[in-house]
């Protein structure tokens, strides 16, 4: 690590209080039950005793389970080229980072190894995917090749780093560390922090066109979903403390971002569009849902 920290100023304490009402006032009491959404959505369930993996259509419609295992299966991220899913799963004793294809078949273990491997995330051209390894509270991120082989270190700090994602063009990687959003460079280089605050930020997701980062922000029991504009450092929020606003993932097209949320009493996954407005829920079953991931426009059915 070992590079000295950008800090970016931050809005005016009054303008970000007023982006902050415009965008509250935008979505409250827009909740609706459907959506004219494009594309898969995956997500995960424990709708049968066990979390696994399922996908739906955008609108909500037709649900099919994935993964069908006693185990645990969480954290869905599609390839590039949306033909396979990479998650992590305890199915052999320990958090691993598996590849499936699509439709479920074909589950492949990647890393294998005594310790616990979370939070994939695959690189732009699909050569590469990062995830997380290292105990609670003092984890790194690592790369790895897609198949599994060539693992290196990424970041190695003392405090806990996290929720690792690529940029589009595939240049640099941001990931949480200590609470805050960081960005690098691909290699190794150019460490930067974008965020200082007291809430605490996760699950990242960036913009098709590279210019925000979606985030979930904690602080106490207040959990919102914001945009940090990757050039200037400046965050606006889509979501009020109603609920909670975790794990992002933005649609392919960049119009909307699905997230979990708890504002209707139990998890399910819901849509936004990304100036805040048209509050959309997709599911209602009464398990709980969460951890959606946008399939890419490239693996779509013609």
């Amino acid at each position: 690590m070992g590079q000295r920290l950008r800090i970016t100023p931050r809005l005016p304490i009054l303008l970000w209080a007023a982006l902050v009402a415009l965008l509250i006032a935008s979505t409250s009491g827009c909740v609706t039950r459907s959506a004219g959404s494009a594309g898969v959505i995956a997500f995960v369930a424990n709708r049968e005793g066990t979390n696994e993996i399922y996908v739906i259509q955008a609108d909500g419609s037709r649900p099919t389970r994935l993964s069908t295992t006693e185990a645990a299966n969480d954290r869905p991220a599609w390839s590039p080229d949306g033909t396979q899913i990479a998650f992590q799963s305890d199915r052999d004793g320990n958090w691993d980072i598996y590849v499936m294809q699509a439709d479920g078949s074909a589950p492949t273990n990647l890393t294998a190894t005594p310790d616990d491997e979370r939070f994939p995330a695959w690189s732009p051209d699909g050569s590469t995917i990062a995830f997380v390894t290292g105990p609670p509270g003092s984890g790194d991120v690592y790369l790895m090749q897609a198949d599994g082989t060539n693992v290196r270190r990424f970041t190695q700090t003392p405090t806990d780093d996290g929720f690792p994602v690529w940029s589009p063009d595939g240049q640099r990687i941001a990931f949480v560390s200590g609470g805050d959003v960081y960005l690098a460079q691909a290699d190794g280089t150019e460490f930067t922090q974008r965020t200082r605050t007291p809430a605490a930020e996760s699950f990242l997701a960036w913009s098709p066109d590279g210019q925000h980062i979606a985030f979930t922000s904690t602080e106490g029991s207040s959990i919102r979903l914001g945009l940090l504009n990757v050039a200037s450092g400046d965050v606006i929020w889509l979501t009020d403390a109603t609920g909670d606003a975790l794990a992002p993932t933005w649609s392919p097209n960049g119009k909307q971002i699905a997230f979990t949320s708890t504002r209707d009493g139990d998890g399910d996954i819901f849509v936004i569009n990304a100036d805040g407005s048209e509050l959309t829920q997709l599911t209602s079953d009464p398990a709980y849902e969460y951890s959606p991931a946008w399939q890419p426009a490239a693996g779509r059915a013609p």
